[in-house]
């Protein structure tokens, strides 16, 4: 049995009810908060689905009614919708998001080398341009960010959220009207001050998601910021 959790009309899993069980006794998801099984329309109590320990408090009479708008994670292409994984888990680490940015970004390039492909090395541009898309890569825990760039030779660069200082929701018009967006992330990295999430559908969800982490784990690891 999989289960959906709701908490602040956000919908988290689906989950196993072990994995359930251990969230409720870990204190990160309460057994009175809204729980649905995977295929059923039906919402009720957490507590409702597993039998917890005595030591638990029993859940309340009265339930709160069923959210009016459950959250949609939509795809666009090759970019994977975002999944949300509740707070207080920062000691397991968990995939947030994966992707890679969308080729609407290179539509400028696509069209001009269009206009120029009677001179043949146009066309090589624009192939140059597809791969460099094609072969980006990121991946977001909970811990950290992941990117992968590079056609032949790859490299992979990894930035522990901890060093996260700011986050900017970059969005130029063109990419806007595709609904596409640029996350800036600054960082207290000497080596890569800067790491760009370019081009990616769902960029202002993921980025609270990215804020959400990188505050419990500067909590978790004592991290406080300091600028000179």
């Amino acid at each position: 049995m999989q289960i959906w959790v709701n908490k602040e009309d956000k919908n988290f899993g689906p989950y196993s009810l072990e994995d359930l069980k251990s969230y409720v006794e870990g204190g990160s998801i309460n057994r009175n908060d809204l729980a649905c099984e995977v295929g059923s329309s039906e919402w009720k109590a957490v507590g409702s689905f597993i039998p917890f320990e005595k030591a638990l408090p029993p859940p309340t009479s009265t339930l709160p009614p069923p959210p009016k708008q459950t959250r949609t994670n939509t795809t666009f292409g090759s970019q994977p919708a975002v999944k949300i994984v509740p707070a207080g888990m920062a000691n397991q680490e968990k995939n947030i998001w994966s992707g890679r940015p969308s080729q609407i970004a290179n539509l400028g390039t696509f069209i001009l080398c269009g206009i120029f492909c009677w001179l043949i090395f146009p066309i090589f541009i624009a192939l140059k341009s597809w791969l460099n898309i094609k072969t980006q890569k990121y991946e977001v825990t909970n811990q950290r960010i992941r990117t992968t760039i590079g056609i032949f030779s790859k490299r992979t660069d990894e930035l522990e959220l901890y060093r996260v200082k700011d986050t900017t929701l970059l969005r130029p018009f063109f990419l806007g009207l595709f609904g596409f967006a640029t996350i800036q992330i600054t960082t207290s990295d000497r080596s890569t001050p800067y790491v760009y999430l370019y081009a990616i559908k769902g960029a202002d969800v993921l980025r609270e998601e990215l804020r959400m982490f990188v505050e419990e784990l500067r909590e978790a690891k004592g991290v406080r910021e300091l600028d000179f």
